[in-house]
């Protein structure tokens, strides 16, 4: 699944040099943000947690940075698994912000790189400074 925040033209030519950031993603079965069960995608200011379990889950470069993409695998909750086909919506809540071009400690966009164990920024070599 590919999922795109994007920043409207018109306010993006106003932002300067600025870049979105997805702080906090995480799936429900419902529209109300406050439900459970609730899968964590992205937590931490920015760090794609899923990354650590698969390796479909990573945050995605692009040509303006005032819009951010990320893709993830597919999933469903285990209580919905024997539900209708019409009753399997999943819902993706998240939180977004726009702040300095240069990621810092509480807006970063990191991949977790499972070959060398280590968080990576998105348009940098290395998260460590900023988790």
């Amino acid at each position: 699944m590919y999922f795109e925040a994007k920043k409207p033209e018109q306010a993006a030519a106003r932002t300067g040099a600025m870049r979105m950031y997805i702080n906090k993603c995480f799936m429900t079965a419902s529209q109300d943000y406050t439900s459970t069960p609730k899968y964590t995608v992205i937590d931490n200011f920015g760090c794609m947690i899923d990354s650590k379990a698969s390796l479909q889950s990573k945050f995605i470069t692009g040509t303006s940075k005032t819009s951010q993409k990320f893709g993830m695998s597919a999933l469903i909750f285990k209580d919905k698994v024997s539900t209708s086909s019409a009753s399997q919506e999943m819902y993706m809540h998240c939180h977004i912000s726009m702040g300095a071009v240069t990621p810092t400690a509480k807006s970063k966009a990191c991949n977790y790189d499972k070959a060398t164990k280590k968080w990576k920024e998105l348009y940098d070599d290395d998260c460590v400074h900023l988790l």
